[in-house]
């Protein structure tokens, strides 16, 4: 009798341990050299690595978002990862804490450059917003149709936009 408490009270305690393991929000971002996202627009959530730079994964955390397909410096050492199929913002902050922001708005690109944040998202099916963040001030400008990416200099942003389809029924 006594021998099987043992065995029950070893094997909860093990389980407990493999749960608080898979729950841990965190990763080793000193472990390796890259980081690299896995994504499948098919599945409900992506998967965050680092690797050396013989390419042997030296940490990893699942990530329940699906559709991220940009790793972007948050300025401060940390990187956010926008997803562009929900409306979901994971950080990653400098030590390796992961954590999940619900957003109303769908991400399409964010990177924090030269004091300036800048975050292109939809609106709705018409429209794209570019926000531009520098210390206290926003600015936000509507583009039409779906805006995909952008980047910036300290002078400039650059946005690519693709015009909306047009149907040609023959």
């Amino acid at each position: 009798m006594q021998k099987g408490k043992l065995i029950l009270i070893f094997t909860i305690t093990v389980i407990s341990a493999i749960l608080a393991a898979c729950s841990n929000n965190q990763i080793d971002m000193d472990l390796g050299k890259f980081g690299i996202v896995y994504t499948d627009s098919l599945k409900d959530d992506s998967e965050f690595s680092v690797i050396d730079a013989n390419g042997t994964t030296k940490s990893s955390q699942q990530i329940d978002v699906t559709g991220i397909y940009q790793i972007a410096s948050d300025g401060r050492g940390g990187y956010f990862l926008p997803s562009e199929l929900t409306s979901s913002l994971v950080h990653i902050d400098q030590k390796g804490k992961i954590t999940r922001s619900k957003n109303f708005n769908v991400h399409n690109y964010i990177n924090n450059q030269y004091g300036y944040q800048v975050t292109l998202f939809n609106t709705n099916v018409d429209i794209n917003t570019l926000e531009i963040k520098y210390k206290n001030k926003i600015k936000r400008l509507n583009l039409p149709s779906f805006a995909r990416m952008a980047t910036f200099d300290s002078n400039h942003v650059y946005v690519f936009w693709i015009q909306r389809l047009r149907v040609i029924y023959m």
